[in-house]
């Protein structure tokens, strides 16, 4: 996620539009795969896979080139040009460097974002004759496991719940700028994005097949079901209303079909367990990584992966906040 300059509101309609524009296109440049994505006044979130490296032909490359570059840029042209005077020649290693400088870019969520935010800046000044960043420091990233537990399809949820928690739409599915907005709309990379969430974690059975409506219809009935249930509003002891979402009733009216709601159990999490809890995943998955996370952070001491209890189901991460918790620890004697 990334936060715009001083968390100022400088994302319009407009800006939105050009935002995903771009990141589709460094989507398909970089070869990463968008799970689901949303885009707020002030700031974005982005739930991204990288993919293992594969060797490109000529004619993948130049359809990478393409989709970032656009098919009618001299960037495009010039690099299209310069390949077929190395193929008309038989410069294998010139063509080998070709390929190198361009997937050395790939598949890597750093490059992804900093050429992302880079490119948005650029077309934002542009557009508004101003110069200087347009983001806040450098993006957040949290690791979440794919496999072995729910924490990726709670991520996904939490992202598109987030135009509801800001009383933006009544329905998720109703806000443009998101990876569940696209897909109920239609769009074939974000129904591809939860394709990929729900062959990821295991939690749906889909089979083989191409992505069709009727393989769609299963994963979005699924999803819509984790939305609702995730989207639970929550009141103070009062009544007074303290977090936007779904009454019992919405939720129950949408959970038909086997879908199943334990109220007791329901996540209470706030926002830093997604922004900074530095892992989600399975207390193994948490364990696995510790010693690496640790010494990027320039921590000394091992820390074992703390389970979040207001998560419906068992996830951990590396760093719990007390102030997420719904009883705080009593403080020592």
């Amino acid at each position: 996620m990334s936060k715009t300059l001083n968390g100022e509101f400088l994302l319009g309609d407009v800006e939105k539009e050009k935002f995903v524009e771009l990141m589709r296109s460094m989507e398909a440049f970089a070869g990463v795969t968008i799970i689901t994505f949303v885009v707020m006044c002030n700031h974005f979130h982005i739930l991204l896979a990288e993919n293992e490296r594969i060797e490109l032909s000529d004619e993948e490359m130049l359809a990478r080139l393409r989709a970032f570059y656009g098919p009618r840029s001299e960037t495009y042209l010039v690099a299209e040009l310069y390949l077929r005077g190395l193929q008309e020649h038989e410069l294998h290693g010139a063509i080998a460097e070709f390929h190198e400088r361009y997937q050395q870019r790939m598949n890597n969520v750093s490059e992804f974002m900093k050429t992302l935010k880079q490119r948005f800046t650029q077309w934002y000044n542009k557009r508004n004759e101003r110069s200087g960043t347009v983001w806040n420091q450098r993006f957040k990233s949290v690791v979440v496991q794919s496999r072995g537990s729910k924490a990726l399809s709670h991520m996904a949820a939490y992202i598109d719940l987030n135009p509801l928690r800001a009383h933006m739409v009544k329905d998720p599915k109703g806000y443009r700028w998101s990876g569940y907005g696209e897909a109920v709309a239609g769009v074939a990379r974000a129904r591809a994005g939860f394709e990929r969430l729900y062959t990821a974690d295991g939690s749906l059975a889909l089979g083989s097949g191409k992505l069709d409506e009727a393989r769609w219809q299963k994963i979005g009935k699924s999803y819509r079901m984790l939305i609702y249930e995730r989207g639970v509003a929550k009141s103070d002891r009062y009544g007074n209303a303290v977090r936007a979402g779904f009454s019992r009733e919405e939720i129950m009216a949408v959970l038909d079909c086997g879908g199943s709601l334990p109220w007791d159990g329901l996540a209470k999490c706030r926002v830093k367990y997604f922004t900074q809890g530095v892992m989600i995943g399975a207390a193994d998955f948490i364990d696995l990584h510790e010693e690496r996370i640790r010494k990027h952070l320039g921590l000394k001491r091992k820390r074992m992966a703390k389970q979040v209890r207001e998560f419906a189901v068992e996830l951990h991460v590396f760093r719990r906040y007390w102030k997420c918790q719904v009883s705080p620890p009593a403080p020592p004697d």
